[in-house]
């Protein structure tokens, strides 16, 4: 599954500008019913390519902030290396980081 598949999978998105397709998806929702409500961010890395969202209520400053940081990680071929900014999200989130791949088939 590509990281924007992911991503659409798990959340409920609000559409975005022509302008703005390669930047942040806005979430509105997580999409499984009586879920508990969407992080801040989320950040989801794929071996081709990187994702992320940022939650419409999150102020403009600090969503333009997760956009700047998030568009500088590399897609990964360890899963289980940091992001490269994992320090400045959980600042900018003020909480804790959860990570690891969403499924894992042997």
């Amino acid at each position: 599954m590509t990281p924007d598949l992911q991503l659409k999978t798990l959340f409920f998105l609000r559409p975005l500008a022509r302008e703005l397709m390669d930047s942040h998806r806005l979430i509105t929702a997580p999409s499984e019913p009586n879920a508990r409500p969407a992080p801040f961010f989320v950040l989801i890395r794929g071996a081709s390519s990187v994702i992320w969202g940022v939650r419409k209520d999150v102020p403009e400053e600090i969503a333009n902030e997760f956009d700047r940081l998030a568009s500088e990680e590399p897609p990964i071929r360890d899963f289980r290396a940091p992001p490269l900014h994992a320090d400045a999200y959980q600042s900018l989130a003020g909480g804790q980081i959860v990570s690891g791949p969403s499924a894992s088939i042997p």
